[in-house]
């Protein structure tokens, strides 16, 4: 079934001035789509786009067959789980923050969560390895940490469909494999998964992901397999900084950044 769908998208941030132009891509369930791109080439604009599309995309963006526009704030929150690239740590703990990933199940956030959004919250917790941590305060935790907890609380909603922006940016390489995994399995269950990155190598270790790429004028390409045509686009795009070479070990592409 069709979860994302979006055609002839398009938006600015000024008049006669557009950033991104005439996008379309569509996403189905179990699969996986990465958005890859150099910083600045536009990846978190068009998520943003895609959740809180300005009038004039509202009907360019469909969620499991209907337009945005016709599915209410509360239906949408149960199809979709974010999270975004910025994140400011709460005052409160881990558990507490998790728990926020069942609000669209509650009938009046003011109302204590029952025992099973409880449950749920807490499996999230022990999936992104944090079950040590569920009483610790946001403020406390290391940024890659403070990811983790907001990938949980994501992940709290079981939603139909997952953004993740830059998720990978604060994690170290353990977790960064983790991350992998985990997109993996919940495609496995039949979730879509659309998640941004800088690194190759995110896109390169998905041997079955969709992907697009944005480059630096914020143009944008399918690529419909990450094979030799995906690689040399990849190299086009990032240019000399970037080395790429097939991994016969790996049975990838590989890549690096030259410094």
């Amino acid at each position: 079934m069709n979860v994302l769908e979006i055609s002839n998208f398009s938006f600015s941030y000024f008049p006669k001035q557009p950033l991104l132009t005439d996008i379309s891509m569509s996403l189905d369930e179990g699969e996986i789509y990465c958005l890859l791109g150099p910083n600045g080439s536009g990846k978190t604009t068009l998520i943003s786009q895609i959740l809180f599309p300005s009038e004039s995309n509202k009907q360019n963006i469909k969620l499991s067959g209907k337009r945005i526009c016709d599915i209410s704030l509360v239906e949408q929150a149960k199809l979709v789980g974010y999270v975004p690239q910025k994140i400011v740590p709460l005052h409160i703990s881990v558990i507490q923050t998790v728990i926020m990933g069942r609000y669209p199940y509650q009938k009046n956030i003011f109302l204590k969560p029952k025992d099973e959004d409880y449950q749920t919250a807490y499996k999230a917790i022990e999936q992104m390895g944090l079950t040590n941590l569920a009483d610790r305060q946001l403020s406390t935790l290391s940024g890659g940490e403070v990811q983790r907890v907001f990938i949980a609380q994501s992940l709290a909603k079981n939603a139909k469909l997952y953004f993740f922006d830059e998720p990978m940016s604060a994690l170290d390489p353990q977790y960064q494999s983790d991350f992998l995994s985990l997109i993996n399995w919940l495609a496995s269950q039949g979730t879509a998964v659309f998640f941004t990155t800088h690194n190759p190598n995110h896109l390169f270790s998905l041997k079955n992901a969709r992907a697009g790429i944005l480059d630096k004028s914020h143009r944008f390409t399918q690529l419909n397999k990450v094979a030799q045509e995906g690689a040399d686009k990849i190299q086009e795009v990032f240019g000399d900084s970037l080395s790429i070479e097939y991994s016969r070990k790996q049975e990838c592409f590989v890549s690096s950044f030259r410094f």
